[in-house]
């Protein structure tokens, strides 16, 4: 303690000699620590626990040893000590037996874990076997690259999360498991992304496609209440007949936008409230850093010589902010599965729609200032309906878009005057394209052209320094 100096700001002109003494007390401490290493640390903190048994409870000395042990579990593996001590952390870090064999070391953990690592005569890991869950002890190329890179931490991290995690094979479009990667359902593929995989005559999924489409996991988490999940009898049918303090998890890939009414929706089917990130007005979200406005206006950046198409945006479609992103469903019924995933997919059919106007409306920098000519398009966008109001040479039009009970989007078209339907073909028609492309721009590009509409003359500016969308604003040159 000799080269220490600790500075105390006199009051008074006298010492505070009780601040002294903790100074020189939290000093010792310090320096003690960071000579100790984690098990001589452990059992300081005991011997502490044990010495204030009158000052702390069972519960808290319980809860202080629960802690050193979660603590354990997360804490890295240090690659320079010896292969024994790295082996002794990872076993307790799992939660596994282990002993030494003749060519290496082996953990057990009873119906869930397996794993036997070889060695060679330097200590050296040359091979990881793995079997989960009972299934029968395999070569693991992962795990077996991951210590050979001295990543320990890496490996457990992989095995702890795997063990958490439900592996059934569902459809399909599920992504089988391996050794360290838990298996993924996609439950979502957009008509843009089919499109362009048919352009290259590829009708099923590919490894390349894996990593850019949404999917989930599943889990199984705690629950207070009692869930009953089904059991798959050998005739083929569900039924209910195991219950248990738990709930099933749809971990998403990422965080995805929805709506309020979306969520109210999956309420029903959840045992308890979905994961939110945060709050937010999905169309607001989805724009970016596009400025929302009073009035916003978007125009089409077509090239193809026909009329653009000249949005003006009610601005009440942006004032709600009960919309969310969420990360994860708990449902409390495995059989609502498919229920849950029509109203994903159907909340994704309807952002894409928002979506499909903003990149159509995309404002590429370097543009030459130009008058374009435009039909005046006003939408209103909600969740449970999108109306978009155009006026032809004959009479004003409403075209109503609204979900559909086939998991498609139903497209109706009216007379604002007389109220009645325009047409069944067109509805038709404009039903199909809408549901082919999710595409609102594209349906309207099979309704509207310049022979029937008064066309407008719009000055289109550049796209801002600040790269923020630039708005488009009525010619008055003319």
């Amino acid at each position: 303690m000799s080269n220490i100096q600790l500075l105390e700001r006199p009051r008074r002109k006298e010492l505070n000699l009780e601040h002294l003494d903790q100074e020189m007390r939290m000093e010792q401490v310090r320096q003690s620590a960071s000579k100790m290493d984690w098990a001589s640390f452990g059992l300081a903190v005991r011997k502490n626990l044990l010495e204030k048994r009158n000052t702390i409870d069972a519960d808290g000395r319980r809860d202080v040893l629960n802690g050193i042990a979660f603590m354990k579990t997360r804490l890295p593996i240090d690659n320079t000590v010896p292969i024994e001590e790295r082996v002794q952390i990872l076993a307790d870090s799992l939660r596994c037996e282990h002993m030494k064999t003749k060519t290496g070391w082996k953990f057990n953990r009873e119906g869930e874990i397996l794993m036997e690592l070889i060695t060679d005569a330097a200590d050296q890991v040359s091979k990881v076997n793995i079997g989960l869950w009972n299934n029968p002890v395999s070569l693991s190329p992962q795990a077996t690259e991951l210590l050979q890179n001295e990543k320990w931490t890496e490996l457990r991290d992989c095995i702890a999360d795997n063990l958490s995690k439900y592996d059934s094979e569902l459809s399909s479009f599920y992504l089988k498991p391996k050794d360290l990667r838990q298996g993924r359902l996609y439950y979502m593929v957009d008509p843009i992304f089919r499109s362009m995989c048919a352009k290259d005559s590829t009708y099923s999924l590919s490894k390349e496609n894996y990593e850019h489409l949404p999917y989930f996991e599943f889990a199984f988490v705690n629950h207070d209440s009692t869930c009953t999940l089904p059991e798959y009898d050998e005739e083929g049918k569900w039924s209910e007949t195991v219950e248990i303090n738990a709930a099933i998890c749809l971990k998403f890939s990422k965080g995805i936008i929805i709506s309020e009414s979306t969520r109210k929706k999956l309420a029903k089917f959840c045992a308890r409230n979905v994961t939110i990130r945060h709050y937010t007005n999905c169309y607001r979200y989805l724009a970016g850093d596009l400025p929302i406005q009073e009035n916003l206006q978007l125009i089409t950046q077509f090239t193809d010589g026909n009329a653009q198409q000249w949005y003006s945006i009610n601005p009440y479609s942006f004032s709600n902010e009960g919309d969310c992103v969420i990360s994860e469903i708990y449902l409390k019924r495995l059989q609502d599965f498919h229920l849950v995933i029509e109203i994903l997919r159907n909340e994704a059919m309807h952002m894409s729609f928002w979506e499909s106007m903003l990149a159509a409306c995309h404002e590429k920098r370097g543009s030459v200032e130009r008058v374009v000519r435009a039909i005046k398009v006003n939408i209103s966008i909600f969740r449970d309906k999108i109306s978009i109001a155009l006026k032809t040479k004959q009479a004003p039009i409403l075209v109503r878009i609204t979900d559909s009970r086939t998991l498609e989007a139903k497209v109706e078209v009216f007379n604002v005057e007389t109220g009645l339907p325009l047409s069944p073909k067109v509805d038709e028609i404009l039903s199909r394209k809408l549901n082919e492309t999710w595409s609102i721009p594209i349906m309207l590009t099979h309704f509207v052209s310049g022979d029937d509409f008064k066309l407008e003359k719009v000055h289109v500016p550049l796209r801002a320094g600040d790269r923020k969308e630039t708005l488009a604003q009525p010619y008055r040159g003319f």
